[in-house]
């Protein structure tokens, strides 16, 4: 179909308010249609001011207790909606929905003085096993330890705390010992790894 010179042309309305014509079986990247997320909707580009009831990045990590990035990553995961600002010259800075943030906040973990009876924390469990602190999340992962998580008053201001069940700690490290003696003993016998051994 070929465009006549007495048909007025259709346009609409494309980012940073430019006309595109719309004329059958004509298409633009969506690049062109829609803002990408966290952008402005009008204009493509960052914000030129943060929008009302939003925290930057630092300031979600204060309130969640962690470091920036692991802040970025929990609220990522969580999908809060974020906003891409550029104050003036500097460089591009997140802001995030402050209503979102404070509802992780508040499920994340209660506060407390002191930890739970009957249990210890990352640098004890660790000792009690022995292993790593990434085994010892392996062996949490798997639910082989009970965790639980509560925010406490540390040096460093409010900061989210990991405390281990005690019993579990124990019964794990008496089934750890005994594949080592089942692994030693096996080795011993036929110069080779047992195979009774589960996965750790």
């Amino acid at each position: 179909m070929a465009i006549q010179p007495n048909v007025l042309l259709r346009t609409k309305i494309g980012l940073g308010g430019i006309r595109l014509l719309d004329y059958p079986g004509l298409t633009y990247p969506d690049s062109v249609l829609k803002a990408a997320p966290g952008m402005h909707p009008q204009t493509g580009k960052p914000y030129s001011r943060p929008p009302a009831n939003t925290v930057s990045s630092a300031q979600a990590a204060a309130m969640l207790g962690t470091c920036v990035s692991s802040a970025r990553m929990r609220l990522h995961h969580h999908k809060v909606r974020f906003y891409f600002v550029q104050l003036g010259t500097s460089h591009t800075t997140l802001y995030w929905s402050r209503r979102k943030v404070q509802e992780l906040v508040d499920a994340a973990a209660k506060k407390a003085r002191s930890a739970p009876r009957g249990m210890v924390g990352w640098r004890q469990a660790v000792d009690m096993l022995p292993c790593t602190r990434s085994t010892l999340n392996r062996h949490v992962k798997r639910g082989r330890v009970r965790i639980r998580r509560l925010r406490m008053a540390t040096v460093s201001g409010m900061q989210t705390l990991c405390f281990y069940n005690v019993a579990d700690l124990k019964k794990l490290r008496t089934y750890l010992l005994f594949c080592a003696a089942q692994e030693d003993e096996a080795r011993r016998r036929y110069g080779r790894r047992s195979t009774r051994r589960g996965k750790q």
